[in-house]
C-alpha cells in the first residue's frame, strides 16, 4: 500500500487502432514481388517464381498495411500523475474515468487500485 496526492490528472487523446487494411499493400507487395520473383529463373522456373514472389510480396504487403494503417478511434482516458508521500517518487495510472478524484487529493494505492484517504 502506498500513499500520496494527486498533482495532474489529463485527458488522454484518442489514438488509431491499427491492423485493419485496405487491400492497397497486398497489391503493391505483388506487383514488387511479382517483378523481383521474375528475375529468378528461365522458363518454367521463372513463372513459377514470379508466381510466389507475387504471393509471398502480397501477405508481406498486406502485414506491413496491417500495422502501419489506421483502423479507427480508440482510447482516450485520463492520466493520473501521483506524487508519493515516501520516496518522493511519483505514479501514473491510465484509466478510462478518474471519478471523483481531482488534483489535491490524499490517495492510497493498493494492487494498482487508486482511493481517497
Amino acid at each position: 500500500m502506498e500513499y500520496g496526492v494527486v498533482t495532474t490528472i489529463e485527458g488522454i487523446p484518442r489514438s488509431y487502432q491499427r491492423g485493419s487494411t485496405s487491400g492497397v499493400g497486398a497489391i503493391i507487395g505483388a506487383v514488387v514481388g511479382g517483378v523481383l520473383g521474375n528475375q529468378i529463373g528461365g522458363g518454367m522456373g521463372r513463372a513459377a517464381m514470379t508466381a510466389a514472389g507475387a504471393l509471398g510480396g502480397a501477405a508481406a504487403g498486406n502485414a506491413i498495411e496491417g500495422r502501419t494503417a489506421p483502423g479507427g478511434e480508440v482510447g482516450g482516458g485520463y492520466r493520473i500523475f501521483i506524487q508519493l508521500d515516501r520516496g518522493g517518487g511519483q505514479r501514473v495510472y491510465d484509466v478510462p474515468d478518474p471519478g471523483d478524484l481531482r488534483p489535491g487529493d490524499r490517495v492510497q494505492m493498493v494492487n494498482g487500485q487508486i482511493s481517497r484517504y
